[in-house]
């Protein structure tokens, strides 16, 4: 819940400011109910870019955007994106959510409860990928503000297919692994490198876990007191806008990016973080917190 988006717009100060959302995994992450309730307050300041490697459900999400004359611009692209242009092979999964660039390592899942069954191997197609940043200078796409990516293991590759147009990101929220669920993967450690040599400091996780098949076989679920192992989660990065003083960086720092970033973390639940940069950025604001 956003505390401060709103006064922002009725004192005037988003006036000359859009936000640009590219979502790479599109049919798996776009969610309306989220956007109701926090994002659609932009209205048609807001643009969301959606890409996923089936045309159907980039036709579909195109069709039900339509019907619903929403307030923001939003458009799905059918692409299949890595870190270059090239052939590769798409491993489509038992559950389509779970379909990869990289194989399933299915030795490893099969200890999971309900991890296997999702993510077993259906069948292989062959496909060009091209990267993100060949994709939007193609489609002649606006500045991008934040870049979410769940691509079940290569979104590292995307990131680094994406380079230029995350000069000007301010945010980046990429799902990491931290266990080996393809063969090939990047893990968290990879992702975090990567985006840090790029100024993102890593801000938060959100974690997901499941319990091991051994375990809910032979034990009753009544007795199930055993917590979760951390396999993957959504791992939350901020462009780095200060240096290590809490000063303003002298490097592509000015107050409009700061005010998008407060935004968009305000409208993400991080309104700690939105109050710091909107007072560090001198913004004479007098809020009040319910």
């Amino acid at each position: 819940m956003s505390l401060f988006v709103s006064q922002l717009l009725e004192q005037g100060l988003l006036e000359n400011l859009n936000f640009t959302v590219g979502i790479v995994g599109s049919r798996k992450l776009l969610n309306y109910e989220e956007l109701d309730d926090g994002w659609r307050l932009l209205g048609d300041r807001l643009t969301i870019i959606g890409f996923d490697a089936d045309p159907d459900a980039c036709d579909a999400a195109n069709r039900e955007m339509s019907q619903r004359q929403e307030p923001w611009h939003e458009q799905h692209l059918p692409y299949v994106l890595g870190a270059s242009q090239e052939e590769r092979t798409l491993y489509v999964a038992k559950e389509l959510a779970c379909t990869s660039l990289l194989p399933p390592n299915e030795g490893y899942l099969q200890r999971f409860e309900q991890l296997h069954d999702a993510m077993a191997l259906d069948f292989e197609i062959p496909v060009q990928t091209a990267t993100l940043d060949q994709v939007w200078l193609h489609e002649k796409l606006p500045t991008l503000d934040f870049l979410i990516t769940d691509v079940q293991g290569a979104d590292l590759e995307i990131l680094q297919g994406a380079e230029k147009i995350l000069d000007q990101a301010l945010l980046v929220q990429s799902e990491v692994l931290f266990a080996p669920l393809y063969i090939g993967q990047a893990y968290f450690s990879d992702t975090e490198q990567w985006l840090r040599s790029r100024r993102f400091n890593f801000h938060s996780l959100t974690a997901f876990g499941r319990p091991r098949r051994r375990f809910t076989a032979d034990v009753s679920p009544s007795n199930r007191v055993s917590k979760e192992q951390i396999l993957w989660g959504d791992a939350l990065f901020c462009r780095d806008l200060w240096d290590t003083n809490g000063d303003f960086s002298d490097m592509q720092t000015h107050e409009h990016q700061v005010l998008k970033l407060a935004c968009m973390m305000d409208l993400l639940g991080f309104s700690d973080y939105a109050y710091d940069a909107l007072q560090t950025c001198a913004y004479s604001l007098e809020f009040t917190l319910i």
